[in-house]
């Protein structure tokens, strides 16, 4: 049974209260321990901060990714949980899995706000709805999954780490396979969409990148850099990779730029044993969307919602949109969505890591091929750029556009109140 509160509830609480919880630092490097069953938090320059999930019921934590709620949520392999975290490291939900008789080893936040757990015992997918509802199992067609690999391509299929196959397959959220990658892969794992929306897969002791059609276009690392066993990749600050990585010498994180070149490596020192999962928290905003929605059989209507929360990370490339009103409303927003949270992936673009300004551009994550109607944002973050060109945000501006065959809303994005 999920324990947690409904995210519109608790949103809604809070800012009538004035309060806001305490939120994961941005820009912030958590790495799940398999080993050690807690998860470590450093800081994007790998600076060692604390750790935490003792006495959860942790497991073999393997996938971990920040959901709508700002909270993190941990796939536990060996108890077949996902635990969920709020940024003070306790445990504040969890969901249970076929009855704790399953294998979570990756997930990841996909259309409407749902989380997707990939089930390696079956193999299969169960869907949670944003009430931690089960809303859906769907069997694999196949694959050997046994790592954190999972992530969304911009058309809502999936993409997931087939390590026994040495290769990544495609899949559509009915549990189709659409295609496979393999190349020269070996013992693929970590996932992540980074420039160009290429699609790049951590192996043993390389990265592949990956354009459309499945075309290798570079590749970066080696076992002289740390690289070994290799579990966990995220894209993060200024486009730099973090992946987890094992083998004699202890856990590690290696580091390179977004030209693949090696930065550095950290974490043994501070106790890292079987590294798996890896996120980089994001930053969340307090927003204001106004707009006009015009239909062709009624009057231009404005539709506005005060409380909308907005959170990406960097080098993400993903945006999700927290909506406080009600679906069934037409005068709300959420209505026009037909969703309370809605899930955009894009790009995130800058004159240069020492600019001022970020600037976001996602289009909404599909349920399926033949959607129409999804929503695209384009905002723009300005901030400062720290130490390093650390982006520390500040406030936030931009447009929300949706238009389907019988409907137009087009609204304005403000905010200038980071969430902390």
């Amino acid at each position: 049974m999920f324990h947690r509160h409904v995210l519109i509830a608790a949103l809604l609480g809070l800012l009538a209260s004035g309060a806001m919880a305490q939120e994961f630092k941005p820009n912030s490097l958590f790495v799940a321990d398999a080993g050690l069953n807690l998860i470590f938090e450093f800081k994007p320059g790998g600076g060692f901060v604390r750790t935490f999930g003792a006495g959860s019921g942790l497991s073999s934590p393997s996938g971990i990714v920040f959901g709508p709620d700002g909270h993190l949520y941990v796939a536990s392999r060996g108890s077949g949980r996902v635990i969920e975290f709020n940024a003070s490291g306790n445990k504040v939900g969890e969901l249970v899995l076929n009855g704790g008789v399953s294998d979570p080893v990756a997930l990841q936040f996909g259309p409407d706000g749902h989380l997707f757990v990939l089930d390696a015992m079956l193999p299969a997918l169960y869907e949670f709805d944003t009430h931690g509802v089960e809303a859906g199992v769907v069997a694999l067609e196949e694959g050997g999954f046994d790592s954190s690999g999972l992530v969304f391509g911009p058309d809502g299929h999936l993409f997931a780490s087939d390590v026994v196959g040495d290769r990544v397959l495609e899949f559509d959220l009915g549990g189709t396979l659409i295609a496979e990658f393999s190349a020269d892969l070996l013992d693929p794992s970590g996932l992540a969409f980074g420039a160009q929306g290429h699609l790049f897969v951590a192996g043993d002791d390389t990265v592949h990148e990956f354009a459309a059609g499945g075309v290798v276009v570079s590749t970066f690392g080696n076992s002289l850099d740390g690289l070994e066993d290799v579990d966990g990749l995220v894209v993060g600050p200024n486009g730099r990779y973090y992946l987890s990585a094992a083998g004699p010498g202890g856990g590690r994180v290696v580091q390179y730029e977004s030209t693949g070149v090696f930065v550095q490596v950290f974490g043994a020192d501070d106790g890292l044993v079987r590294p798996s999962g890896l996120a980089v928290a994001p930053f969340r905003f307090i927003a204001t969307i106004t707009g006009t929605l015009a239909k062709s059989d009624l009057k231009i209507q404005k539709v506005k919602e005060k409380s909308a929360v907005i959170q990406s990370s960097a080098g993400s490339r993903t945006t999700m949109i927290s909506l406080t009103d009600d679906v069934t409303t037409s005068a709300d927003l959420a209505s026009i969505f037909s969703s309370n949270i809605l899930v955009l992936r894009g790009f995130e673009g800058q004159q240069s890591f020492k600019s001022d300004r970020r600037i976001f551009h996602a289009a909404q994550i599909p349920r399926a091929a033949f959607d129409s109607g999804m929503a695209t944002i384009v905002v723009s973050v300005v901030g400062k750029a720290g130490e390093g060109g650390l982006f520390a945000p500040k406030k936030l501006s931009g447009t929300l556009q949706r238009s389907d065959g019988t409907a137009v809303y087009d609204a304005k994005i403000r905010s200038n109140k980071l969430i902390k």
